[in-house]
């Protein structure tokens, strides 16, 4: 079985740089928001029909994409700044 080569992403700034989210979406022809939903594998992701499910995996594929897994701590980072101070306050704070 020979490996798929993998497509390059033209770049505006001529640097080699890691295939992002946004480079998946706009070769799948899908916004930004269902490609994240279907690659993160996220709840709504059952919402989403099989064979665009499909189309959006084999373009990250044959894109090379990878997650970012640095960024991935800094999302639940970012959920758990933005609803401590509710928690905190508890429901009488509203």
């Amino acid at each position: 079985m020979a490996a798929e080569a993998v497509i390059p992403v033209k770049r505006q700034s001529g640097k080699n740089q890691a295939v992002t989210m946004r480079d998946v979406a706009q070769a799948s022809g899908f916004s930004p928001a269902t490609v994240s939903i279907v690659l993160n594998n996220a709840p709504l992701a059952r919402y989403i029909a099989p064979a665009t499910k499909k189309r959006i995996e084999e373009v990250a594929k044959k894109l090379g994409y990878r997650p970012n897994k640095q960024a991935e701590p800094q999302r639940r980072s970012d959920v758990l700044r933005h609803y401590r101070p509710i928690l905190h306050a508890g429901v009488e704070g509203y």
